[in-house]
C-alpha cells in the first residue's frame, strides 16, 4: 500500500513537470518565435490583446493550476479507469491550448484559434466536472484554465473582427 502511495505521487510531480515545463516551454516557444508576425504588426491587435511576456506568464500559470489538479487526480485512490479518464481528456485539453498557439503565433489563422478555443472550452467544461467527481480541489483548478480559454474565445472574435 505504502509502495502504491509512493508511486502515484512519482507519477501525479511527474504529470506537473510535463504539464508546466514541457507544454509551458512549447508554449512560450511559440509566442517568442511568432512566425506569424502577431507581435510585429502583421496583424491588428485589440486593445485587450496581452503583452507577449504577460502571454507567456498567464499560461504558464494556467498549465501549473492543471498540472496541481493532475496531481491531485493521481494521487487519489478513486477508481484508476476514471482518473485515467479524466487525465486523458485533460491531455486532449491541454493540446487544444497549444493548438490555440500555434494557429495564432505560427499559422496566423485566426478562424482556426477560434474554433479551437471555443472546442477548448467546450472540453475544458467537461475536463471540470470529470475532475471534481475525482476531486473537487482538482475540479477547481480547472476553473482557471476555462476563464482563459473565455478570454481565448473573446481574444480571437476581436481579432477576426479587426482583421
Amino acid at each position: 500500500m505504502q509502495n502504491m502511495k509512493k508511486s502515484s505521487v512519482i507519477t501525479g510531480i511527474l504529470l506537473l513537470v510535463l504539464t508546466t515545463g514541457v507544454f509551458g516551454g512549447f508554449i512560450a516557444n511559440l509566442i517568442i518565435q511568432d512566425k506569424a508576425g502577431v507581435y510585429q504588426g502583421a496583424i491588428a491587435l485589440p486593445g485587450l490583446f496581452p503583452s507577449q511576456t504577460l502571454m507567456i506568464i498567464l499560461q504558464f500559470v494556467i498549465l501549473a493550476c492543471l498540472g496541481l489538479a493532475f496531481f491531485i487526480i493521481s494521487k487519489n485512490t478513486v477508481n484508476v479507469n476514471r482518473r485515467k479518464n479524466v487525465l486523458i481528456n485533460s491531455f486532449i485539453f491541454l493540446g487544444l491550448i497549444y493548438s490555440w498557439n500555434y494557429m495564432l503565433f505560427s499559422a496566423g489563422n485566426i478562424t482556426g484559434a477560434l474554433v479551437l478555443s471555443i472546442a477548448g472550452l467546450v472540453l475544458g467544461l467537461i475536463d471540470l466536472v470529470m475532475a471534481a467527481l475525482v476531486d473537487q480541489r482538482a475540479g477547481g483548478l480547472f476553473i482557471p484554465a476555462n476563464l482563459w480559454m473565455i478570454f481565448l474565445i473573446i481574444l480571437s472574435i476581436f481579432l477576426k473582427v479587426q482583421n
